[in-house]
């Protein structure tokens, strides 16, 4: 095959999918619990308002220029700030979530005039240069030792750790309000607003990565809202489009006035299709009601995995549908028993079998999911 690709590759052609369910070349089906999607398809895989909506774009006009003016831009942008706090107004539409995070790390860089940075340990935010220079994993750093920014790593939900890094040197701190890749770990009400201050104190942006926690992953549209903490600026992605690549780089607008024209800028960023999915999935986001349906699914869940009573277990942690099992023993041989009965998890943390599921799962493949990892553990 000539696809370069840097881990192993699934024994398992993906040839249909419907919210949460994939169906195989050989025409088994799985249920995707987060792991084929990584947390993508949060209003589920083919949402039919999302596929029609592409579908009518594609007939029209698929790309053009930021620059140009499109009516399927204009409507995703309405949507998306009737959901943002009413001080984050400006938004720079890129392809993912990586580049967004990229643009937020540039527009902290670009508004202060510095180049140091501030960002937590076991914090993921992605594999690009600028991303990867904030995210913690050293065996995913180490590679390209030498070519990463200015970085300072602190232990997430310490305070004072904060307080000593974030400097009059600092462009920025980086977190996630809920860890995800780094096995759903939220922060404390305590810490982020202690973050805030200490960004308010030393002159640099606070930046919050929503990429994972965005969009009702863990019940409100941002996880910032269980603190009460506004950022400067966010980076969103993942299932913003439903399922078409999209990033959001969002700031306030006097951090837009200080970044020069021509500053920054993306071919494909605010494409017309990606917009067009991205307002079909908001639009689906708040007709099914479903900041909603991932509080009160992801409370019914997470007792559920509560219940599982085995000696494996170490603790179970989540907010709304996000939700990671941390066990005793390795991960891999208990994900791939729970493959083999049909559900498709991911890894999280050290030892930590994750769940991102679709916020419009049935209830009955939640179920599922909870008895394949007990079986997956027995």
């Amino acid at each position: 095959m000539s696809l370069l690709h840097f881990f192993p590759l699934k024994d398992l052609e993906v040839v249909a999918a419907k919210n949460a369910i994939l169906r195989l070349a050989d025409g088994r089906e799985l249920v995707d619990v987060g792991g084929a999607s990584h947390g993508a398809a949060i209003v589920g895989h083919c949402h039919p308002r999302v596929v029609e909506a592409v579908t009518q774009q594609a007939a029209k006009v698929m790309h053009v220029a930021h620059l140009y003016p499109n009516p399927a831009r204009t409507a995703f942008l309405e949507q998306l700030h009737a959901l943002l706090p009413p001080d984050l107004d400006k938004t720079f539409l890129g392809n993912s979530g990586t580049e967004a995070v990229e643009a937020i790390l540039k527009f902290a860089g670009g508004a202060t005039g510095r180049s140091h940075f501030v960002a937590a340990e076991n914090g993921f935010h992605g594999r690009t240069l600028g991303a990867l220079s904030v995210t913690h994993k050293p065996s995913y750093r180490e590679p390209i030792a030498g070519m990463t920014m200015d970085v300072d790593f602190v232990p997430f939900n310490d305070v004072e750790a904060l307080k000593a890094a974030v400097t009059a040197d600092t462009a920025g701190l980086i977190l996630e309000p809920v860890q995800g890749e780094g096995g759903v770990v939220p922060g404390s009400r305590d810490y982020l607003r202690a973050a805030r201050d200490v960004c308010d104190d030393r002159g640099a942006l606070l930046l919050f990565d929503e990429v994972q926690t965005g969009m009702g992953r863990t019940g409100p549209f941002l996880a910032a809202s269980h603190s009460g903490v506004l950022p400067d600026a966010l980076s969103m992605g993942k299932g913003l489009a439903g399922g078409v690549p999209i990033g959001c780089a969002i700031t306030r607008t006097d951090i837009a006035e200080r970044l020069p024209a021509g500053f920054h800028g993306s071919t494909y960023g605010a494409a017309p299709i990606a917009c067009a999915a991205g307002a079909a999935a908001l639009a689906v986001w708040s007709d099914e009601k479903l900041a909603d349906r991932s509080a009160s699914e992801g409370r019914r869940f997470l007792a559920a995995l509560g219940d599982l009573d085995h000696p494996a277990i170490a603790e179970v942690r989540g907010l709304g549908l996000m939700a990671t099992v941390d066990v005793k023993i390795q991960p891999g041989p208990i994900l791939k028993a729970m493959e083999q009965t049909g559900f498709v998890a991911l890894a999280g943390g050290k030892r930590g079998i994750r769940f991102l599921p679709p916020l419009t799962i049935e209830r009955q493949h939640l179920d599922g999911a909870v008895a394949a990892l007990g079986a997956a553990l027995g």
